[in-house]
């Protein structure tokens, strides 16, 4: 019987700790003089067991106390912390509402832009190849080769209703791309294509009454007694409207327009001498930025400063012509939004932890996850105690 009880004990928990192979030899020698017939004291038997005891012990506290799992968990979750610290989102909606002396944008297809004509006091058009204009009385259709057209009301009776300038619509064609911008006291409207492939893009005037018109060093007084519409063939690179509004007549307003491209700067003239010398210049001159993945975080922006955005796509929601300045709400997704230049530009794009603590469905996940993970991690350890 005590040789079954050491036989036993000899091989339960073989080989978990490395004292257990001296205790393993110890056994096998007092069996085999149990075998001999010698006799063995329960105070050796008592100590073998004692022994085994202390093993066992030694191998649970090595267990517990291991620290490899400790600081392999420890460095998984700073890994997983630097990556939502440091990694931005891949693109971020904003939505903004600013005061501008100029902006550029392309649609995402052939669109008007002006929502109504709006009559003009004066117009200088370039960009021309040929311009045809209507028949007057008992003369032909007058046509000019690559003109330089400016637009006046007759100076002896500038305020009569029966001389206008209308400017009708601005058609701009996708791919193409217009520029809206203050200079004095005219506004200036470009149409032209960056990727310099011809325009499609068009605009209409109609003129009525006395209007004198010059080209080149000539100048030519039309008189219609109806509204007529001169017709234009446009340079391929694109083409310049300059206009003043009329007083007492509605601003220019640009609504619900679909874009792929916004560029918030201008190009501005540094010199004052006959060479000019062009610079791009920030044409923010006031204005909110709003990130909507932050849960519409607001962001005042001051005057020229230089925020620089990769548009994928977007709405124009109004631009209008507020007395020096223009007036826009923008809606759209960005891959890039940067402010300031990119040398030491401020990323403005929301990383990975800012995105999650401003979910609340991310949030209660988290805190669901580890409450979770204590339960089962406790029912582990009872099951394990017991």
């Amino acid at each position: 019987m005590v040789f079954s009880r050491l036989k036993a004990k000899s091989h339960k928990n073989f080989n978990l700790c490395p004292i257990e192979q001296m205790v393993e030899k110890h056994l096998k020698q007092l069996c085999d003089n149990l075998s001999n017939g010698e006799k063995i004291s329960d105070e050796q038997i008592e100590r073998i067991l004692n022994l085994k005891t202390i093993c066992n012990t030694f191998n649970q506290k090595e267990d517990k106390r291991n620290p490899w799992f400790i600081l392999t968990v420890f460095l998984s979750v700073l890994v997983i912390i630097s990556a939502l610290l440091f990694i931005n989102v891949g693109d971020t909606r904003i939505d903004a509402d600013l005061l501008l002396s100029g902006l550029s944008f392309s649609p995402i297809s052939k669109s008007q832009i002006i929502s109504s004509p709006i009559a003009i006091e004066s117009a200088s058009l370039s960009g021309i190849q040929r311009a045809f204009f209507p028949p007057q009385a008992n003369q032909k259709i007058l046509e000019l080769s690559q003109p330089m057209l400016n637009f006046q009301h007759n100076s002896a009776t500038p305020n009569s209703t029966a001389n206008n300038i209308v400017l009708n619509k601005v058609v701009v064609a996708k791919e193409d791309t217009i520029e809206l911008m203050r200079e004095k006291d005219q506004w200036i409207l470009k149409i032209y294509n960056q990727n310099n492939k011809p325009i499609k893009s068009e605009i209409s005037l109609s003129i009525q009454g006395e209007i004198a018109v010059r080209y080149a060093e000539a100048e030519s007084k039309m008189v219609y007694s109806d509204p007529v519409l001169p017709q234009f063939l446009w340079h391929p690179s694109g083409f310049k409207l300059q206009f003043m509004v009329s007083k007492g007549i509605n601003d220019l307003v640009i609504e619900q327009l679909a874009i792929d491209y916004l560029s918030l700067s201008k190009r501005e003239n540094l010199s004052e001498t006959s060479h000019p010398v062009f610079s791009w210049r920030s044409s923010i001159v006031a204005g909110d930025l709003y990130l909507e993945e932050l849960k519409g975080e607001k962001l005042s922006l001051r005057y020229g400063e230089n925020l620089q955005l990769d548009l994928v796509s977007g709405t124009v929601r109004l631009v209008k012509t507020e007395a020096q300045h223009l007036r826009a709400l923008f809606h759209g997704t960005t891959r890039e939004l940067y402010l300031g230049e990119k040398a030491n530009a401020l990323n403005l794009m929301p990383t990975l932890l800012e995105l999650a603590k401003s979910q609340k469905a991310m949030a209660l996940l988290w805190f669901s996850s580890l409450y979770v993970f204590g339960i089962v991690y406790t029912a582990i350890k009872w099951w394990k105690g017991f």
